[in-house]
């Protein structure tokens, strides 16, 4: 009896054994397939002023990581009709008034003077709208026609921080490029805040809210681009370019020099 109580204990430990090798084995062989995975990923970094190259091995802080293919793709911008227009197309189709419907004409707010922070596209009442580019976050909305942001203006030569302007119904959408579009003087608006949207999403249409209901320019969309400042620019400055690649830079960076590991 003793006997086979030794031999059974003998297979139990060696089946033990065998199972914990063949554990360690393919835990082993997991950690090795991660190993090589970690070490194929190149980081592009910015230290102390200068691109710095090292693997996911070797890269000790949290990182979010994103594509060239996702960058290449989201910083492409595209016409708020989706019309297929380019800014020289939808200037020439679309401003009315010309100069001053461009970004910086002069504006007068009561006794205030300002500038126009944006640019007016006049289409057709209720025409739909949708994000610059192929994906963005929203970052604002208002559903009040009479809905006001306080924006810049001078008094005499005096600054003041705190004119406010009758946008009507807005959407605010924030892109990965880091810069947000606001469309104003909206109809309707079909998106809430915190929505990720994405090229072919509608997110209003086109209105007559705000002050232009006493300027006596018909409907238009107003069109404004802000920087991660929150400040208004020119969209003449960014929707110009679409031709940007971080794929090409990354393919002849690596192709000209050699990955460092630290």
């Amino acid at each position: 009896m003793k006997n086979n109580t030794s031999k059974i204990m003998l297979i139990l430990n060696i089946s033990i054994f065998v199972l914990l090798l063949t554990i360690i084995f393919l835990q082993t062989a997991k950690i090795n397939a991660l190993t090589e995975r970690l070490e194929a990923i190149t980081i592009f970094d910015w230290i102390e002023g200068t691109i710095s190259l090292k693997n996911a091995l070797n890269h000790s802080t949290p990182l979010t990581a994103v594509t060239p293919e996702f960058i290449d793709h989201s910083f492409l911008h595209h016409s708020p009709f989706l019309d297929g227009y380019d800014l020289k197309e939808l200037k020439e189709k679309y401003l009315k008034y010309r100069n001053t419907d461009l970004y910086g004409s002069g504006r007068r707010t009561g006794n205030f003077r300002r500038i126009h922070e944006g640019i007016d596209l006049y289409v057709p009442e209720d025409t739909p709208v949708y994000p610059l580019f192929p994906i963005g976050l929203v970052t604002a909305v208002s559903h009040d026609p009479d809905h006001v942001i306080y924006t810049t203006g001078l008094v005499g030569n005096t600054r003041v921080d705190s004119v406010a302007v009758e946008y009507g119904k807005i959407v605010r959408i924030l892109y990965p490029e880091g810069i947000e579009s606001l469309y104003a003087h909206l109809n309707e608006v079909y998106v809430e805040i915190g929505e990720l949207v994405t090229g072919d999403t509608v997110v209003g249409l086109t209105g007559y809210t705000g002050n232009i209901r006493n300027s006596g320019k018909p409907s238009h969309l107003h069109l404004e681009l802000h920087d991660c400042s929150s400040e208004s620019f020119d969209p003449e400055t960014r929707m110009h370019y679409q031709f940007a690649s971080l794929r090409h830079f990354i393919d002849n960076y690596l192709d000209n020099y050699e990955t460092s590991s630290e």
